[in-house]
């Protein structure tokens, strides 16, 4: 039988046979909704993915920022992610511990990033996906 997605509150319920539903997180329905995102590949958020918005975001550990990430050695306001004519650009907030893309051993200051780059923030290493 095909999958269905039924949204209820926080979740969306998958529907395989009749009787059986398996409750799943809703952000995982909604994603096709947003083309870009973040993946954690280490750390207390391991898996975790964090929605990207369009324009002007900020990546660190304060609680204004809109990509909010747990780790000691990330800044407060450590980077920023910007789209721009169809490009995304990763740029370094001046932050302690530097910021850098696809296993490079300098940190950068900006620089355009692409689906399935890796950027670490601190020791927190992120891939970025984009459809």
């Amino acid at each position: 039988m095909a999958t269905r997605w039924k949204i209820r509150g926080r979740f969306a319920l998958t529907v395989r046979r009749p009787g059986w539903i398996l409750p799943r997180p809703a952000r995982l329905a909604s994603r096709a909704a947003t083309p870009f995102w973040f993946v954690a590949l280490n750390g207390n958020q391991m898996g975790e993915d964090f929605r990207v918005r369009d324009g002007h975001n900020v990546l660190g550990t304060g609680p204004d920022c809109e990509i909010v990430v747990d780790d000691a050695t990330v800044s407060a306001k450590h980077a920023s992610l910007r789209r721009k004519d169809g490009k995304f650009w990763l740029t370094d907030l001046d932050s302690t511990n530097g910021t850098f893309v696809n296993d490079g051993t300098e940190a950068i200051a900006r620089e355009e990033i692409k689906d399935n780059d890796t950027i670490k923030l601190g020791k927190l290493a992120l891939k970025f996906k984009c459809l």
